[in-house]
């Protein structure tokens, strides 16, 4: 965990007390909430690296309570409030033949390096050896000549995380 929405994610995993999210109010801090208790958990600012616990967190079991501090005292403030880099496939071609699932020339991640697969089904798209971030990309472009580099931008597609 390094973001607030990393934080966000974990304690969601749990399912114990409905969903948590952030939100900030007119004061400019940053709140933890959880719709369960329907309170404020803690607090966060961007001005300073300071955090406000508030009594809603002695109410939750003892795993929950631990994320948060091991958040707090574990990851370095100032990148609390860091958005999550993009995810893309790069897909640059696609047979719109007889098979049932798309079939799709993707790039894609292998023990040794990335390759182009000419065989990726649409349902295959999700798997992490597809999916790149904006900074794998970039390392990536740097490696290929201009021309290919151009098609793996033109390729990019946005997955989002559903």
């Amino acid at each position: 965990m390094k973001t607030l929405n990393d934080l966000v994610k974990q304690l969601n995993n749990y399912k114990i007390y409905g969903e948590f999210y952030i939100d900030q109010l007119g004061d400019g801090r940053y709140y933890l909430f959880t719709e369960y208790l329907s309170s404020k958990v803690i607090s966060f600012s961007k001005n300073h690296p300071k955090w406000i616990i508030y009594p809603s967190l002695g109410d939750m079991n003892r795993v929950v309570q631990k994320d948060i501090m091991d958040f707090i005292y574990t990851t370095d403030s100032n990148h609390w409030f860091d958005e999550p880099e993009k995810k893309y496939n790069i897909v640059i071609g696609k047979d719109v033949g007889t098979y049932g699932d798309y079939v799709r020339t993707a790039y894609r991640k292998k023990d040794k390096g990335i390759e182009v697969w000419d065989s990726a089904k649409e349902g295959n798209m999700t798997s992490d050896k597809y999916i790149f971030t904006e900074s794998e990309i970039e390392d990536l472009k740097a490696t290929l000549p201009d021309n290919m580099a151009k098609i793996v931008e033109l390729g990019k597609v946005e997955v989002k995380d559903d």
